[in-house]
């Protein structure tokens, strides 16, 4: 089901550097391992983009690599569009994989916000076509009464919002990562064996 999910949704991927972006610290270095456990490869940043990144975050740019941690920006959180925005422009990587945070350590307002403005991210992304994009949001399995709590809402409703745009989302970075390694292999025997 999910290598069909990314048949849907997305054209034909024949590299497989991808460009990780969301999470915290440990859920990034777990999502490289994932992704090159899969056969993926996740390539350092360039120093074309570390220069862009110098100019768009000046006191973060020396932290960030591939994966980009966004749990530590703090007050500069609104500019990860334009992080990602670099990535999708550049031609070092053949895919993002975003992952959105379900944690929610922050008042319920500011994590909100920042949910939606990731999804917003990787919507307008997806529609610019520059660059196919994943994304990594838990479906939560929530009850009904679980809907009431402003978490499991804003989940739920995301994720909506991510399907609807025929993002291919899914629940674990785990699944994307082995869902898109058999996807690139396809279409690279595709390439070599017409």
């Amino acid at each position: 089901m999910n290598l069909l999910c990314l048949f849907d949704a997305l054209p034909p991927i024949a590299g497989k550097r991808v460009g990780i972006t969301g999470g915290g610290g440990g859920k990034c270095v777990i999502a490289a391992d994932l992704a090159e456990e899969a056969g993926l490869s996740v390539p350092a940043l360039s120093t074309e983009i570390r220069n862009r990144l110098k100019d768009i975050v000046p006191t973060l740019w020396d932290w960030l690599s591939n994966p980009i941690d966004f749990s530590i920006w703090g007050d500069e959180a609104y500019k990860a569009a334009e992080v990602s925005q670099v990535l999708s422009d550049n031609p070092d990587f053949d895919c993002l994989i975003t992952q959105i945070s379900d944690d929610n350590p922050l008042d319920d307002e500011w994590w909100t916000g920042i949910v939606k403005m990731e999804v917003d991210n990787i919507i307008k992304i997806h529609k610019q076509k520059s660059k196919p994009v994943i994304a990594v949001l838990s479906s939560a399995r929530p009850g009904s009464a679980d809907l009431q709590n402003i978490r499991w809402g804003t989940i739920s409703e995301q994720r909506s919002r991510l399907i609807s745009e025929q993002v291919p989302t899914f629940d674990t970075m785990a699944e994307a990562v082995r869902a898109l390694a058999k996807y690139v292999n396809y279409w690279e025997r595709k390439r070599y064996n017409p």
